[in-house]
């Protein structure tokens, strides 16, 4: 169970480093032929260009993570997620949970991971 828990939080982290990317880095277009509907692409491309003009703008997400237990029970967590951009490099993300109590900072030049409560190796 551990190990999904955790394959999942590290696919939240994906998710807002990508949203950080695109935050500070152009859009990529997509090849040509590939499989991609027309329609979406270009929702996506429009999506990435308004993002790519702000100078400022966040994200909220509330997500619920499923776990099924070995027991065949399932277990609902909760995560809510702040990302804060503000360019040309200032980045804030906040995770809140049920599981996660962790924030992002990037100030330009740092990417620093802060677990608020959880205990250093050395504290017991």
């Amino acid at each position: 169970m551990k190990k999904r828990r955790n394959r999942r939080f590290a696919v939240m982290t994906v998710v807002e480093l990508t949203v950080f990317s695109v935050a500070t880095f152009p859009c990529i277009s997509t090849a040509a032929g590939s499989a991609i509907d027309p329609q979406a692409d270009q929702i996506l491309k429009n999506m990435c260009e308004y993002l790519g003009s702000l100078k400022q703008f966040s994200v909220h997400t509330q997500n619920t993570l499923e776990d099924v237990l070995d027991s065949g029970n399932r277990v609902d967590y909760e995560v809510s997620a702040e990302v804060v951009v503000s360019r040309p490099d200032k980045l804030r993300a906040e995770r809140k949970g049920d599981l996660v109590d962790q924030m992002f900072f990037y100030d330009g030049k740092t990417l620093t991971l802060y677990n608020p409560f959880e205990r250093a190796p050395w504290s017991h």
